[in-house]
């Protein structure tokens, strides 16, 4: 700082902490610094006045650190109960079941961290009623696991799907979600004595509601189905009943039929 400008400042300081003493002087500079009385405490260095000493930032070595831990964060792992590992948006497929038939596979969750894992399972998706977890919300301790059944009882006929979501607090997989698709399919017909009446036969079975099913025809049941003669649809008569009528005649020959879905 300029003397000539600041010359009562400069009689108070002088050049304690700096300058040349003609035309300039410097002010205490306590940019990363801390002010201290002058003089020599107990087991103390000397401080005199305009002193500078010390560092900003030390860098502690191994030695001079107490011994301690660091727990690593919650760290999530899935995989089937086959062992498959599972990385996040994987599929499980259950397969084709038949209606009322219901499927099952195992999830094996592991907690591969230190903290405890925070879990919150949820189903979505078109599907979702379809697929059921047991598990909806649990805590996992480090070095845990624990094992999910997972159910599949298709609602409905053809490809079903939903989404398993995995909300936790290991950051870099959350959420973790697992794809969970399968099929529905009719079950084998169970047809009733068929009955001749009026030079009509007819013959009924039962299956699953909203289903379809086609009759064919042949003469030769050996023939391929590619061979067999559509004769039409099977009429839903209510509920789970389905039935199926075709004139006959008393000459007529041996005749095969077949009933197949859709």
């Amino acid at each position: 700082m300029s003397i000539a400008t600041y010359s009562p400042l400069f009689v108070v300081l002088g050049t304690a902490y700096g300058g040349n003493g003609t035309s300039s002087f410097n002010v205490p500079d306590l940019r990363g610094r801390l002010a201290l009385s002058t003089g020599q405490g107990p087991g103390t260095t000397s401080y005199i006045l305009g002193m500078v000493m010390g560092t900003e930032s030390y860098a502690l070595t191994a030695n001079q650190m107490p011994a301690h831990t660091h727990l690593s964060p919650a760290i999530i792992s899935v995989q089937t109960g086959s062992g498959t590992v599972l990385t996040n948006g994987s599929t499980i497929s259950f397969g084709n079941l038949t209606s009322g038939t219901t499927g099952q596979t195992s999830l094996i969750i592991s907690n591969a961290g230190g903290l405890t894992l925070d879990i919150t399972m949820a189903m979505s998706g078109a599907n979702a009623a379809d697929f059921t977890p047991q598990i909806s919300q649990t805590n996992l301790p480090a070095a845990q696991a624990l094992t999910d059944a997972i159910g599949f009882l298709p609602a409905g006929l053809g490809a079903r799907s939903g989404t398993l979501t995995i909300a936790n607090n290991d950051s870099t997989n959350s959420p973790f979600t697992i794809t969970l698709a399968g099929a529905g399919s009719v079950s084998a017909p169970k047809l009733a004595s068929p009955q001749v009446t009026n030079g009509r036969l007819q013959f009924s079975f039962n299956n699953d509601p909203g289903a379809q099913f086609t009759i064919l025809t042949a003469t030769n049941l050996s023939l391929p189905l590619s061979d067999w003669t559509v004769l039409g649809l099977a009429t839903n008569t209510g509920g789970s009943n389905f039935q199926f009528s075709v004139p006959v005649s008393p000459d007529q020959l041996k005749q095969f039929y077949r009933v197949r879905s859709p």
